[in-house]
């Protein structure tokens, strides 16, 4: 889910509220652009992450 993408937002409250506006975006950007892959491509994607392999696997996508 969404909460496991959310990092350390910063070293104090103060920079974490900081930040939380900006991360919350990518995180719902990235949420966004996941539900319009196939579950064919997602599980490419997961697995080229996994392995660095993004040149190697590129035969299959």
């Amino acid at each position: 889910g969404k909460d496991t993408l959310y990092r350390q937002l910063g070293d104090s409250y103060r920079e974490a509220m900081q930040n939380l506006p900006q991360v919350h975006a990518q995180v719902e950007a990235i949420c966004a652009q996941e539900t319009e892959l196939s579950a064919r491509q997602r599980s490419l994607n997961i697995i080229r992450g996994a392995l660095s392999l993004d040149k190697v696997l590129s035969e299959y996508a």
